[in-house]
């Protein structure tokens, strides 16, 4: 979603800001003197800007520094600063590791990287190892070392890190969040969720496949790695749904891929059958799907669909003993409390009925942010646990536990789907935890 604030617009949500900022966090207070929370942007591309941009939006929110390497991007980063009417940011671009010369910078409160894939564990462990608050874009990791070294260093040096899934922010999915916690569904049994979003060719900037042809950093990784790249966007509800990492864990998964067809249909279809890339080989396959069993018995599958013709879709869906929610038809059904046996009934009463408070807060604000409003709450979940020194709603072990999906569903492809455990980021502790989003 095109997410633009202005001067005017910025005035006018400030105000309202502050209500929602309170319906979302929670813990004891121990917020910093002066009220503000000062963020060092990484990477301020199309997403970067987006979340720059909401950032601006909140009055106790202070950016003293950016980087990204690529200087139009960043000038115009800084000027959007400056025109919000703050000090202009001081901009680092010298290398792609001059994130490492901003993070040293003392009057930064926390770091935050909207970067590719591959810089999002480099800037996050610099970032905590500096005694920085650490927030990244998804997926966290795409690694199990990556993962790891998130993990580890968040321990040992005890500062939090989020991961900024927005879908567990969606209005639906913090309906059925607390209809889950209500015990409408009964006991949770299965759960199925996905991406699917054709993201071969977005215009030419973002996606797959650039303006003439080329591969984009999302194509390249189209070429050496089949698994489900991108799982956190579906996976995210439903495992805080399960409670995932409390009192429930991912125990392991198996995983298989069609054959590769999308990327080259495509390019030929736009470039011609002999551009070099419409005849080279993809590794990804055009479907991935993921089965998880989790160490209570229940199952999930995931879908990563992102080369194939299709209107956008996460498929979720979530059965427990008493009924079930379908987000395709947007419609439950429970067994003592639908008026038909069998019958669908509409979700939006129940939406409504069972509205989390952050959403109550959020209608008072202005629907001007990305992603439906979910950029904001995301955000301001983040900020306001900066504020307080509290922990983050979307934890380090979240983070992993969600991202690690794409290297053990490569594993699992690559030896004929054979199951792979899942490793146990948190030590045991998934046994005691208790659950910290959205309560």
């Amino acid at each position: 979603m095109e997410n633009r604030i202005n001067r005017r617009k910025f005035l006018q949500v400030s105000a309202a800001a502050g209500l929602a900022s309170s319906m979302i966090k929670s813990g004891k207070a121990h917020a910093a003197k002066d009220g503000k929370v000062r963020v060092g942007f990484t990477g301020v591309g199309n997403q970067g800007t987006n979340l720059l941009e909401t950032s601006l939006a909140m009055q106790d929110i202070e950016v003293p520094a950016i980087c990204d390497i690529n200087k139009d991007n960043l000038s115009h980063a800084l000027d959007l600063v400056e025109k919000s009417g703050r000090k202009r940011p001081e901009g680092y671009s010298a290398d792609p590791e001059d994130y490492r010369r901003m993070s040293e910078r003392e009057d930064l409160d926390a770091v935050l990287t909207a970067t590719p894939w591959e810089l999002h564990v480099p800037v996050m462990v610099d970032a905590m190892n500096k005694g920085k608050y650490a927030c990244t874009e998804v997926p966290a990791a795409y690694t199990v070392e990556g993962c790891w070294d998130l993990v580890e260093t968040s321990e040992r040096t005890g500062m939090p890190m989020m991961m900024l899934e927005n879908h567990c922010y969606q209005l639906n999915n913090t309906a059925v969040l607390q209809m889950v916690r209500a015990g409408l569904f009964g006991e949770l049994l299965h759960g199925e969720c996905g991406y699917q979003h054709d993201v071969r060719y977005l215009g030419g900037k973002e996606g797959k496949i650039g303006a003439n042809g080329e591969l984009l950093w999302r194509g390249k990784h189209a070429i050496t790695r089949n698994g489900d790249l991108y799982p956190t966007h579906g996976l995210g509800p439903v495992a805080h749904w399960m409670d995932i990492n409390c009192g429930d864990q991912f125990h392991y998964l198996t995983s298989a891929a069609t054959i590769s067809r999308g990327m080259n249909t495509e390019i030929a279809k736009r470039f011609g059958k002999n551009h070099p890339n419409a005849t080279r080989e993809y590794a990804l396959g055009d479907v991935v799907t993921t089965v998880i069993r989790t160490r209570l018995g229940r199952t999930i599958t995931i879908n990563h669909d992102t080369q194939s013709p299709r209107p956008y879709s996460n498929m979720t869906k979530i059965q427990g003993t008493k009924g079930l929610y379908v987000e395709l038809n947007r419609s439950v059904y429970f067994e003592d409390l639908s008026p038909e046996m069998h019958r669908w009934e509409p979700f939006d009463a129940y939406e409504k009925k069972y509205e989390h408070p952050m959403w109550t807060a959020w209608q008072k604000i202005s629907a001007t942010f990305g992603h439906g409003g979910t950029d904001y709450l995301k955000l301001r979940s983040f900020f306001d646990a900066v504020k307080d020194r509290n922990p983050v709603p979307i934890d380090v072990y979240d983070a992993v536990a969600w991202s690690v999906i794409s290297p053990l569903s490569e594993k699992s492809i690559a030896n004929g789907s054979a199951p792979v455990e899942f490793p146990d980021f948190t030590k045991g502790k998934w046994k005691t935890r208790k659950p910290c989003f959205g309560v």
